[in-house]
């Protein structure tokens, strides 16, 4: 036998493998593997199979039988790589003729390369592929009558009986690739069904209702999960040991549905009432077909069950909530009614009924805009709709019969918030119109009494809000941007004037008496009272407010007190002329005797003492006006105010013996600390001592009391039963060297002093006196700052 014959016989045992291992593959690259894996154990021959790209314009290899050795041999020379390339068939006529025309090829493998890659190359990727000399027999792959490609066999020597079977490869290899689609066509459809099979055995089995078959007989005979949970049985399978008849509370409801189901051959929505295993029972929906043969025969139910327990319990509720708002809405005693979104009366009350001539019954269910007079239901339907469209309510008034009535219609919203429902309740309003009416009389009247007020009148709530005002305040108010009735009082006013005047409203509300104060805006100074309005209860609803302008009269103070001053300064300089003329005439008078008698020792020395006794009271008198000028403020501190009087009444001890004068303390414990300097308040108490003291020359009572009237400030009272000072000299009796005192005895500026100190300490000091009764002094101080809070 020669090698052409045996050639032919190897390339058909060949092909006959082959066509054994690629039977049913189901991938069509595994095909593509296959072919080339079994050319590369065969050693003679080489095979390529080539694709058409998407387009149809070029091949792409697909698999070779050629080692990967070899290729990365032939990649790394040419530059060139396998995978991506892509043979231009428009440059190739070879490919052409096989792919396009459907032509078995053979030609030297080099012919091939040539037609798209230059000679050079060519013979270097045929040296390093080992086809050199080799001969190629290229047949087209058909798929489905469509050439989708090529198969390429080289050989050594080209033996033209070769390709009979180079081509009936080709037709198994086409072959397989439509036995590997419909393999995968049918396996795919196995794996649809398998899916489509768990889907329905996961759907049977995981739906929230409960699922069945059931035979006429009642037995069961299938159940889903749901439907077994819901019976409260363990499983299907002593479910189905069960009787479907037992399974009701009323064996009735079984007949009349098995009954409509062999008579109508469906049931829907059939409610009953099921029995659990445990005996508890429940209500459910029942919606079921009939399934029948042929013949007409009935072979079993199948249906669905709904547990709609929570859903009756809920209309349950739902109708005692109408049954309820039914109650409300005749407690309202006008027409009032609840609707759905079409106008259907869900509930309404009996006013309404009786306005319309129909009982509850006949309302309940009906149109409301049909039982209504037809120029009503229109008005009333534009109203609903806008309460639907708006999602807010919506209110009004109207006049029938000569009744008022105010009305309100309002959304009722679902879980989502959605309007499902529209509410309209009135209420009659005569009464209260009426009551409007004499109110408004009542404001006019009002208005008519704070016009006649020439001085800025207003009312306002205890939050500050203009209610009322007069024309003088309106007109004082039209000068500042949103002023008016309804605006807030603080808003209107600068900061700090809006604090004060605050504090003292709250005042007035805290005490319920009125407030007087004085303060100043806009340049002018305003005398004002706040009066507290109360109501039966005695709560503060409202303040009146009442302001005079006394900017004029301040300024004919300002003036009386400057003319008052220069009066005191005439006093004072007075004053200061005499107390400092009367030593120096002392002093000169001596002096001329010391002159005239220079040799006269005895006179000398009496002259000398008069001389330095004249100069210590000048002295005294400068050192007393320097205090009063600028009293030495000392260490200022929180300081106890009792042991300050105690230390002023030790220096008086003596003097008071030596006067038989007598000692009452009446101090108040736990006082509230002072904040001022101990020095300079200890000699204020002391002047006030001394000149009790000296009110009273042949004894009486000096009588110190201290107490915390207030929570912000502390009371001394110095009290003596002396000679008194008449009325006439009361208003001067704090000027710088003013006293009643006979010359010599006082410089008269102690209380001066006193009066001083006590300002500089922004207390207060007021004088109260009868003639032979005595004289009391009072002195007011603040309290130190932390220590209000703690005052009795």
């Amino acid at each position: 036998m020669d090698q052409a014959m045996r050639d032919l016989i190897e390339m058909i045992d060949f092909t006959a493998r082959v066509a054994v291992k690629t039977h049913e593959m189901l991938d069509e690259a595994e095909v593509y593997r296959i072919v080339c894996a079994e050319f590369a154990k065969a050693k003679e021959y080489d095979a390529n199979i080539v694709l058409l790209t998407d387009d149809g314009s070029k091949l792409r290899v697909a698999a070779t039988s050629l080692s990967r050795k070899r290729i990365a041999t032939a990649e790394n020379a040419t530059g060139l790589t396998l995978a991506p390339y892509r043979i231009d068939l428009d440059k190739s006529s070879i490919w052409s003729k096989v792919v396009r025309e459907g032509k078995t090829v053979t030609t030297p493998s080099g012919d091939i390369l040539a037609e798209y890659l230059p000679r050079p190359l060519v013979d270097l990727i045929l040296k390093l592929t080992g086809y050199a000399n080799r001969f190629s027999i290229m047949a087209p792959l058909r798929h489905h009558d469509r050439i989708v490609g090529a198969v390429a066999v080289s050989c050594s020597a080209l033996h033209t009986h070769v390709v009979p079977s180079v081509e009936n490869l080709a037709q198994h290899i086409s072959s397989a690739l439509s036995l590997a689609e419909e393999c995968a066509q049918r396996r795919l459809a196995e794996e649809r069904l398998r899916e489509s099979e768990e889907k329905y055995h996961s759907l049977f089995e995981t739906v929230p209702v409960g699922i069945y078959r059931t035979m006429p007989a009642g037995q069961i005979l299938e159940a889903n999960g749901a439907l077994v949970r819901m019976l409260g049985y363990p499983n299907a399978e002593s479910l189905s040991q069960v009787h479907v008849g037992d399974t009701y509370v009323d064996p009735d409801d079984r007949q009349r549905w098995q009954a409509r189901m062999e008579r109508e051959g469906t049931v829907v929505d059939f409610e009953v009432q099921l029995r659990r295993m445990d005996g508890t029972t429940f209500w459910a929906e029942d919606s079921a077909r009939v399934i029948r043969d042929v013949d007409g025969v009935t072979l079993y139910y199948q249906g669905v069950v709904k547990d709609i327990t929570e859903r009756r319990q809920l209309e349950e509720h739902q109708r005692r909530s109408i049954e309820t708002t039914r109650t409300l809405l005749d407690g309202v005693g006008a027409p009032s009614f609840l609707i759905d979104l079409e106008g259907t009366v869900i509930t309404a009350n009996k006013a309404l009924a009786n306005a319309l001539g129909k009982s509850l019954n006949e309302l309940s269910g009906t149109c409301i805009y049909d039982a209504l007079p037809p120029d009503e239901a229109r008005v009333k339907r534009g109203v609903m709709d806008e309460v639907v469209r708006s999602a807010q309510p919506v209110y009004g008034e109207e006049e029938r019969a000569g009744r008022y009535f105010s009305w309100g219609a309002y959304p009722v919203l679902d879980a989502a918030g959605k309007v499902e429902r529209a509410a309209m309740l009135a209420s009659d309003v005569t009464e209260h119109k009426r009551l409007e009416q004499q109110l408004s009389e009542s404001a006019n009247t009002l208005q008519a009494l704070l016009n006649a007020i020439p001085e800025a009148t207003f009312l306002m709530d205890t939050e500050g809000i203009l209610l009322a005002a007069n024309e003088a305040m309106l007109e004082r108010l039209g000068s500042i941007p949103g002023g008016g009735v309804g605006s807030c009082v603080y808003d209107l006013l600068p900061p700090d004037v809006s604090t004060t005047r605050k504090r003292h409203v709250d005042e007035a509300i805290r005490t319920r008496r009125p407030v007087h104060f004085e303060d100043m805006r806009a340049g002018r100074y305003l005398d004002n009272y706040v009066y507290p309005v109360c109501d039966a209860d005695g709560k503060v609803v409202s303040l009146a407010v009442l302001g005079w302008d006394i900017t004029e009269r301040r300024r004919a103070e300002a003036q009386l007190m400057q003319s008052a001053k220069m009066a005191s300064l005439g006093v004072m300089a007075g004053g200061i002329a005499h107390q400092v003329r009367n030593p120096l005439g002392i002093i000169s008078a001596f002096a001329q005797l010391l002159i005239e008698h220079p040799d006269d020792v005895q006179l000398r020395s009496q002259c000398v003492q008069k001389i330095c006794n004249a100069t210590q009271r000048a002295s005294d008198v400068i050192g007393a006006l320097l205090r009063f000028a600028h009293p030495d403020r000392g260490p200022l501190e929180e300081l106890d105010i009792q042991p300050v009087l105690h230390e002023a009444l030790g220096f008086l001890s003596h003097r008071m013996a030596l006067q038989n004068i007598t000692l009452h303390t009446k101090f108040q414990p736990d006082l509230p600390k002072v904040h001022g300097s101990r020095v300079l308040l200890e000699e204020a108490f002391l002047n006030l001592m001394l000149n009790a003291c000296a009110a009273m020359p042949e004894g009486g009572t000096l009588t110190v009391i201290t107490r915390g009237k207030r929570k912000d400030a502390i009371e001394v009272q110095v009290q003596d039963t002396g000679h008194g000072i008449p009325q006439e000299h009361l208003p001067n009796v704090f000027d710088p060297f003013f006293t009643t005192m006979p010359a010599g005895d006082s410089i008269g500026l102690g209380l001066a002093i006193s009066h001083a100190i006590i300002e500089r300490h922004k207390g207060t000091i007021e004088v109260r006196s009868k003639v032979d009764k005595g004289t009391t002094f009072t002195i007011r101080l603040p309290v130190a700052e932390g220590n209000a809070a703690n005052a009795p």
